[in-house]
């Protein structure tokens, strides 16, 4: 099975748009020569596109699946999430138990978000234009992590 990243969010239209992005970015054909393997983007959750952020964000047809149980622990890069964790995931608590590593999104943007108590004063741009920024520069983050050393 190829690794793969679980995003799990307590709302699953946040999940769902940062799996999108994330998906839509590792699946460009030079970062997947770059990385060379796939790498899988799951929801903890069932997917949600009906909303105003998927109607922003989605653009192009990218599939998003569901966590599904044949989905090991050991291929899970990280899990990940933009405004917390749901308290009835758990699935999610499992692998956090089993060293999975847990990213932020907040984290990555470059000025720290808190995408849980998100403000656009203190992150200079809108709620979308944030989590786009944010994705983005995990996906980079991601990349890096995993693509073969070439020194």
């Amino acid at each position: 099975m190829p690794k793969c990243l679980v995003v799990a969010d307590d709302d699953l239209s946040v999940a769902t748009a940062v799996a999108h992005l994330l998906g839509s970015q590792l699946n460009a054909p030079v970062v997947r020569h770059r990385v060379k393997q796939d790498i899988e983007v799951y929801v903890s959750g069932e997917p949600c596109f009906s909303n105003a952020l998927a109607a922003e964000i989605v653009s192009i047809p990218v599939q998003v699946h569901a966590l599904h149980n044949a989905v090991l622990d050991e291929n899970v890069i990280a899990v990940i999430t933009a405004c917390g964790l749901s308290e009835i995931d758990q699935r999610v608590k499992a692998m956090l138990k089993n060293d999975v590593p847990l990213l932020q999104l907040g984290d990555f943007h470059p000025n720290k978000v808190d995408f849980g108590n998100f403000s656009e004063r203190m992150a200079n741009q809108s709620f979308t234009t944030a989590l786009v920024d944010a994705t983005f520069e995990l996906g980079n983050f991601i990349v890096n992590s995993v693509a073969p050393s070439t020194i």
